[in-house]
């Protein structure tokens, strides 16, 4: 699937734009939906715009999905829970996936090495 906001809004039956708001605000509020639904795949690429295995979103890069997705791995991992829904739960991930990236010893990037991408993304549902 792509990562435009109308594919998924369309896809998963979510209220398209509603009057007055912008393309970002659009966006936001697909992947919070997205998120809030567990489809964590989705709703980062969706909130980025770009795909988890595209090669142009580096991880590490404050927007690639990897990075919100090794954010929600880690908060799992570890049991933190900030309170948050929806948009805001993601931005959450992707910061604490930056944090961990960018600390100098990548927790989540051992963990990729150890089993392999494919199985990483297992953990999320992706096929």
């Amino acid at each position: 699937m792509a990562t435009e906001p109308y594919q998924y809004a369309e896809y998963y039956k979510y209220p398209g734009p509603q009057e007055g708001e912008t393309a970002l605000a659009f966006r936001q509020r697909i992947a919070g939906c997205l998120r809030d639904g567990g489809l964590t795949i989705e709703a980062h690429e969706c909130y980025t715009g770009k795909r988890w295995d595209d090669p142009s979103a580096a991880m590490g890069d404050p927007g690639a999905p990897m990075t919100g997705l090794m954010g929600a791995v880690l908060m799992d991992f570890h049991g933190l829970n900030f309170g948050t829904t929806g948009e805001r739960r993601i931005a959450d991930e992707m910061m604490v996936g930056y944090l961990q990236i960018h600390q100098g010893d990548s927790e989540i990037e051992r963990m990729i090495d150890a089993i392999g991408v494919d199985n990483f993304m297992f953990l999320f549902g992706s096929k």
